[in-house]
């Protein structure tokens, strides 16, 4: 029950009105960054040292920077998690490039448990960086593990490509190193992160033995749409009521695999303001009441957040304050409203809104201009009648006798 609770309340965090994100930290294997640094706080200075990974000083150090990269992009992550990459020698295949160490925690303005966690568990043999695939691995070893509306990547690396700071060498390598199947399963992954997201580099700093490089995730949903998701009216017709106009919405899912409604949102707006705002699930029935004199004024417009089920990363829930990239655009819709016609008496006058009123009979417009519309059909037959009548009564000339 405790772990539902608090699966319940992450989820809410993601389906906010805010954005939160999520931070990956990943650390290059082969690299020496970090390994021999050590910052003395009586000298001020950098000191290179072998071994006793207990100092946490070289990890403050760079915690420190960590917070100068987020700082200088204005990021702040809602969760943290670590991980390392690198091919071991020998390895054929991609699957163990990226591992995830640290899964996603609250994160906070101390990352050296963090980096301590991922420098402890450091792995013994050799290994290749090939650090330009390391951010679609790292995206991948967090597959299904926290709901987030956006993902950024800090790599920790020499910047070293293998040793031989040669980009193309390493991609070389790659082919070298693996076996068709490895190959295969290589060209498949990447395809399927360059497919659903476009890795954005954001900035950088400079530290002893290499850099941090700060990158965005971005989901390719620019072309999302609701209507692919959900089954909506996009004109409602506003039915005519004895003192106010009444909307009734509603709308059912369409079953589609790559995608996952989180939360929906329904504001009435009325010139331009919101009149009421409210949370809402597919097949509810939604009735709301307007003033006449405000229903030439009156939209609706709805919101979603959608998860997108990539089978990469099957994290990120498209926000629809995000940007145009991650689909914000396609997780709006605004809703016309127009007013029912009013119902004619024989079909010729309008139902006047008093006839309307006093209609204790029913509710419905139409029933009641035909109620009417049969009484004034008795009332003139009546008043036929009697003219009828009163014009074929005798009369008697004046002077004569009655008996």
């Amino acid at each position: 029950m405790i772990v539902v609770l608090l699966s319940g309340i992450e989820l809410c965090a993601q389906t906010s009105d805010n954005q939160e994100s999520s931070l990956i930290i990943a650390l290059d294997i082969r690299s020496d960054i970090g390994k021999f640094l050590r910052y003395d706080e009586k000298t001020y200075k950098i000191k290179y040292y072998y071994g006793n990974y207990a100092e946490k000083s070289y990890k403050e150090y760079y915690a420190s920077k960590i917070l100068e990269v987020l700082s200088k992009c204005d990021v702040k992550p809602y969760y943290v998690s670590g991980v390392l990459y690198g091919k071991k020698t020998g390895v054929t295949s991609p699957a163990s490039f990226s591992k995830m160490v640290v899964k996603p925690t609250p994160a906070s303005d101390n990352y050296v448990e963090i980096l301590s966690k991922l420098y402890n568990n450091l792995p013994t043999g050799e290994y290749y960086s090939i650090t330009s695939f390391a951010r679609p691995y790292s995206l991948m070893a967090l597959k299904n593990q926290q709901s987030t509306n956006r993902t950024f990547l800090i790599i920790l690396t020499d910047g070293k490509y293998n040793g031989n700071d040669d980009y193309y060498g390493e991609a070389e390598y790659m082919k070298l190193g693996f076996s068709e199947e490895g190959k295969e399963q290589f060209m498949k992954d990447i395809l399927s992160v360059q497919t659903n997201y476009f890795c954005q580099f954001k900035d950088q700093v400079e530290v002893e033995g290499g850099h941090l490089q700060l990158y965005e995730f971005i989901p390719l949903q620019q072309y999302f749409a609701l209507e692919s998701v959900l089954d909506f009216p996009h004109r409602i017709e506003a039915k005519r009521g004895k003192s106010k106009y009444i909307i009734n919405f509603n709308c059912k899912p369409v079953s589609n695999s790559d995608y996952e409604i989180k939360r929906l949102q329904m504001s009435v707006m009325s010139k331009d303001k919101v009149v009421i705002t409210q949370d809402f699930i597919p097949l509810e029935d939604i009735k709301y009441e307007v003033d006449k004199k405000d229903i030439s004024d009156t939209h609706i417009e709805i919101k979603a957040w959608v998860q997108l089920r990539d089978s990469v990363y099957n994290n990120t829930i498209l926000h629809p304050a995000g940007s145009k990239l991650q689909g914000a655009a396609g997780l709006q819709r605004s809703i016309r409203i127009d007013k029912e016609e009013n119902a004619k008496i024989l079909g010729i006058v309008e139902l006047p809104d008093i006839l309307f009123t006093i209609s204790f009979w029913t509710t419905s417009q139409a029933v009641a201009a035909t109620i009417w519309g049969w009484i004034f059909i008795c009332i003139i037959i009546v008043i036929i009648i009697l003219i009828i009548y009163k014009s074929n009564i005798y009369k008697v000339k004046e002077g004569t006798t009655k008996i």
